[in-house]
Order: C-alpha cells, then structure tokens, then sequence
C-alpha cells in the first residue's frame, strides 16, 4: 500500500513538473512575441517618421521593460550591447536557446540588418566592340546631363517609362536576341544608374554593354 502511495505521489509530482515547464515554455514564448512586437512599423510609428535610429533604439530599451518575464529580461540585460549587429546576434542567439528553436521576427531582423536592394552584375571583361546603333536588335540607353533618358535617341522625361519605351522597341522579339548599351553623359545623374539596371532586370536582360566614354 504505501508503495502504491509511492508511485501515486511520483505520478503527480511528474505531472506537475510538465504543466510547469509548459506554463514556462508558453509564458517565454508569449514574452518573445512582446519583445518583436516592439520593432513592428506600427510600434516603431509612434516615435516619428523623422526620428534617428539612436531615439528609436532607446524608446524601444524603454519600453521593452514593461515585458513582465524574468529569463526575456535576463536575456536583454545580458546580451552583448558593445555594438548593434552585436547585440542582434546575442539576443537573437540566447531567445533560441531558451525557446528551443529559430525565433523568426522579421522586424526584429529589419531593424538590425534592414534589406538592400541590391542588383548582382557579373563583369566579362573589357574590349573593343564597333556598335552600330541603327541596328534593329541594339537598343541604347543613354543618361543624359540634363536629366533624360533617352532609348535609341527618343528622350524620356520619367524614369518610370523606361520599361514601356524598351517594350515598344523590341517588337515582340525575344530579349536574348537584342543587345543592350548604356552610356553616360558628362555631369549625367548617376542615381539613376541602379533604376536603369533594374529596368531592364525586370525584362529578362542578363548582359548590358556598358561604354566607356572618352
């Protein structure tokens, strides 16, 4: 009998431990979803459109303290804060040994490490070429000083033409069997370089002839 008591007393503290852990494991969980939710765009909103990183940073340090969970706590108190991608990387690092999983928060992420756009060129090599620009399968694009763009020698006010004025050129015909120039003007507005890239990216383009001009 008192081994039946025994194992009845070891049954329900076992149970016990369980439903503790759980409790635990869905407290820190919910306390994680605080925490990412103070890098939300509406969170980030309330500090100003205009604020510095720096004043964002601090009002979040602020306000992360009202989370009311010890181990999240002890996480951002002792997480390395010698630099931003350092401390990312720490807290980042320290709520998955505690979750026992990836913790996605793509906010969180943004903030530390936001995405670039970025456009990937893959450079052949330099040599001579006779281009001949009346030549139905090669389209030129040429930056202009005073801010145009022209395709094949038609002039282009907005950038946001740039695709439809390409289109309109190449007839149907497969972009693999066109070529493609870009050159610049002197004193030319080199901020449009990467929408020019971008354009043409967006069509299929994988090889631009770019000219270096004398």
């Amino acid at each position: 009998m008192t081994v039946f008591r025994d194992k009845i007393r070891l049954g329900l503290f076992t149970l016990s431990l369980v439903a503790v852990n759980a409790c635990s494991s869905d407290g820190f969980t919910q306390a994680a979803n605080q925490y990412c939710s103070l890098y939300s765009a509406e969170s980030l909103a309330s500090v100003g459109e205009k604020a510095e990183v720096q004043a964002i940073f601090g009002s979040i340090l602020k306000r992360q303290t009202s989370i009311k969970n010890k181990n999240l706590q002890n996480i951002l108190k002792s997480s390395d804060s010698s630099s931003f991608s350092n401390y990312y990387a720490s807290v980042k690092e320290k709520i998955e040994a505690e979750l026992g999983h990836a913790w996605s928060c793509d906010s969180f992420d943004q903030f530390f490490l936001p995405k670039q756009k970025v456009i990937s060129l893959s450079l052949i090599g330099v040599k001579q070429k006779a281009i001949d620009p009346h030549d139905e399968n090669v389209i030129t694009i040429m930056l202009a000083h005073s801010g145009e763009i022209l395709v094949n020698g038609a002039p282009l006010k907005e950038i946001s033409k740039l695709k439809a004025a390409i289109e309109s050129r190449t007839a149907k015909r497969p972009i693999s069997q066109l070529s493609f120039v870009l050159y610049f003007d002197e004193g030319s507005n080199g901020e449009l370089v990467s929408d020019v890239m971008i354009a043409l990216a967006e069509l299929g383009v994988v090889s631009v002839d770019l000219i270096d001009m004398p």
